[in-house]
């Protein structure tokens, strides 16, 4: 099951697009609040253990970018891992890894979806710094050598739209761990949540070591 887990490498690149743009934009304005969601939450804060401000902000771009398909499929992972101890807790099979993993994808992937629908306004945002949009706007404004208005029904309808995205991941999440008692499931999540958050320190910290020898 290859596509599933390409798939939701997809939209975690896509979710670090439209939350790279969101935070752009509120960067310099009043309405900056962390949005709620696990690679939501996750791939921002491995970016803000990796980063350094000696790199350039072309730097910082690409690894906004990149940590949010690695925080993903650290989720995922760490999901896989629940899931089989919740499927061995209630003497259910359990299937390999890898096929683990395009399970879990498929139910997961999509969850994401509220966040996506406002990439378009955020890239009308943030390339119109001028009043009118163009692409050199647009990439200024990305690597901070300009800045845009943050309009204040922006972070209300991103929090929002955050909200939806989480209820369905949580919703999701708890279809994975199946076949096994309330109480379990709660471990299980519990368990895969610190692992992520173990694994999110502990590459980052892998990728500013590597950025830094480089």
């Amino acid at each position: 099951m290859r596509w599933p887990i390409v798939a939701a490498l997809g939209t975690d690149f896509a979710l670090g697009l439209s939350l790279g743009l969101y935070y752009t934009i509120t960067y310099y304005g009043r309405a900056l609040v962390p949005l709620p969601g696990f690679v939501a939450l996750g791939a921002p804060f491995m970016y803000y253990v990796a980063v350094d401000e000696q790199y350039s902000t072309v730097v910082q771009a690409w690894l906004w970018m990149l940590v949010f398909p690695v925080a993903g499929l650290l989720w995922r992972l760490s999901l896989v891992g629940a899931s089989k101890y919740a499927a061995k807790a209630a003497d259910l099979e359990v299937r390999p890894t890898r096929r683990r993993l395009g399970e879990v994808s498929v139910r997961l992937w999509y969850t994401c979806w509220p966040l996506l629908l406002p990439v378009p306004l955020l890239l009308w945002l943030v390339g119109t710094p001028s009043g009118r949009w163009s692409w050199p706007d647009f990439i200024a404004v990305c690597l901070r050598h300009r800045n845009v208005d943050s309009p204040g029904w922006l972070t209300p309808l991103m929090m929002a739209l955050a909200v939806v995205a989480f209820a369905l991941e949580v919703r999701a999440v708890w279809r994975v761990l199946r076949g096994t008692d309330r109480l379990r499931k709660t471990a299980a999540l519990a368990i895969s949540a610190m692992v992520f958050v173990l694994a999110v320190v502990a590459v980052g910290f892998a990728l500013s070591a590597a950025l830094l020898s480089s």
